[in-house]
């Protein structure tokens, strides 16, 4: 196995344990963790994966259409991203959300106008999704096995790019699929961050652990350019609390000062989150 990012075929074991039950792997060179021995062998495990039944946490989000503490927590996330994107908007219209979850950005996007397409790995998802879109539509199944009659002028990955099985094949469809003047915004767990990493590793079903670097190399080998790049953190409690009071009171303010709330821009050390805004060359 090689390197995704910068072809190094040097590959050095980090760990033999993970989430996954797979070895992980380190490139140094550009400091991209891959899970795996193989790609046959990372794909026959996203797939057992994606066929257990559906999770807890989000059958309750589901069952209460987001009335629940971590409904609220996407919904702020969302709102955070949406704001984050929005010098680029443009007057587009087409919107392609791939790993849709329960929907939210979905039904969001769509109150603000656009025409919006989701794809889930989830049967449940899907069918709860297509319930709540008035136009739109989602449909069941992996990215990379579907094809669309359409282009779309943006394409969501949100916490999703970590968990596929090809990064570079996953964004060289993405080129195929998007408008010329088009973005795709992704956002991933910041793995320079060693407790990030650890969950990632640890805690979570990924299949990559991604660096600023080794992102950088993929999406400039896929054909894009990146035109926004940020590391985010969640404000701590007592930024939290200031922040509740002023979006209540003095939102104006509250948009000057913490834009993206409840999430602030941050270093590579201790943000959560990485976020990227892509063009095409």
């Amino acid at each position: 196995m090689i390197c995704v990012g910068c072809k190094n075929p040097s590959l050095i074991l980090y760990t033999k344990k993970s989430r996954m039950n797979l070895p992980i792997y380190l490139c140094k060179v550009c400091n991209l963790y891959i899970s795996g021995n193989s790609e046959m062998e990372i794909s026959s495990t996203v797939k057992s994966e994606y066929n257990s039944p559906l999770k807890e946490n989000l059958k309750k989000i589901i069952d209460s259409d987001f009335n629940t503490s971590r409904g609220e927590y996407i919904k702020n996330h969302w709102k955070s991203q949406y704001r984050w994107c929005e010098p680029y908007y443009n007057k587009m219209k087409d919107f392609l959300e791939i790993g849709a979850g329960a929907g939210w950005a979905l039904r969001m996007f769509e109150k603000h106008g656009f025409n919006v397409t989701g794809i889930d790995l989830n049967k449940n998802c899907v069918e709860f999704i297509n319930k709540k879109l008035k136009n739109g539509k989602c449909v069941y199944g992996f990215w990379e096995d579907l094809d669309f009659e359409q282009k779309f002028d943006i394409i969501w990955v949100n916490h999703v790019y970590e968990h596929v099985i090809s990064p570079d094949l996953f964004l060289k469809k993405c080129h195929q699929y998007l408008h010329d003047n088009g973005f795709i915004f992704i956002a991933v767990p910041n793995c320079e961050n060693p407790k990030i990493l650890k969950d990632s590793i640890n805690e979570n079903t990924s299949t990559f652990h991604y660096s600023r670097k080794a992102l950088e190399k993929i999406v400039s080998n896929a054909g894009f350019r990146i035109v926004k790049f940020a590391y985010m953190r969640e404000l701590y409690k007592f930024e939290g609390g200031f922040h509740r009071r002023l979006e209540k009171y003095a939102n104006f303010i509250n948009q000057k000062f913490c834009p993206y709330y409840p999430f602030k821009n941050s270093r590579s050390r201790n943000g959560i989150e990485m976020r990227l805004l892509l063009k095409k060359l």
